[in-house]
């Protein structure tokens, strides 16, 4: 923000400072910086947040602001505001008040570690997965082929070997 001449050579006084403008120089040196977000929730005469409902439905109160909605424009607050106070069977109640909330700090949080950890969690859990599909598919495999065997032996039917039957099995007997 740039400062004007009487402010830089300290030539105002904040007693001059009248919401964010300056009386004698008229600069707006002393405004206060502006929010980096505002939102809005609804509250009850008992505290409670506004979670959930709608017409047809009875709303749903939490006292845990982290589980109310959260709205980040006014208007849809206002219009649930009225479309609760218009309801027939909540027509004795008391019209719900608009909670504001301004951010002026935002805090970045690292989320590389915990990303990072969560995907060798679910590649180590992959390859798990494929080594039992391997495991799985080699002990299927091996079962057919020896209830094949099985088949191929019974088809074949018992032999009998002797000196003279010239099969490989058979020959220096």
């Amino acid at each position: 923000m740039s400062m004007c001449p009487a402010c830089i050579n300290d030539d105002c006084d904040d007693e001059d400072v009248v919401e964010g403008r300056n009386t004698v120089c008229d600069c707006a040196c002393h405004a206060p910086e502006p929010p980096l977000a505002i939102f809005w929730a609804i509250r009850n005469e008992k505290g409670e947040y506004f979670k959930t409902g709608t017409s047809s439905s009875s709303p749903r109160w939490v006292k845990d602001l982290g589980l109310a909605r959260i709205y980040s424009k006014l208007g849809p607050a206002r219009g649930k505001v009225t479309a609760l106070a218009n309801l027939d069977w909540n027509a004795d109640n008391p019209i719900a008040d608009i909670v504001e909330f301004v951010v002026n700090d935002v805090r970045v949080i690292d989320q590389k570690e915990r990303v990072a950890k969560s995907q060798a969690k679910k590649a180590h859990k992959e390859a798990d997965r494929k080594i039992r599909t391997m495991q799985v598919t080699f002990e299927d495999a091996q079962r057919e082929f020896n209830e094949a065997r099985a088949r191929l032996n019974a088809l074949k039917g018992p032999r009998v070997h002797d000196v003279d039957c010239g099969c490989k099995s058979c020959v220096g007997m």
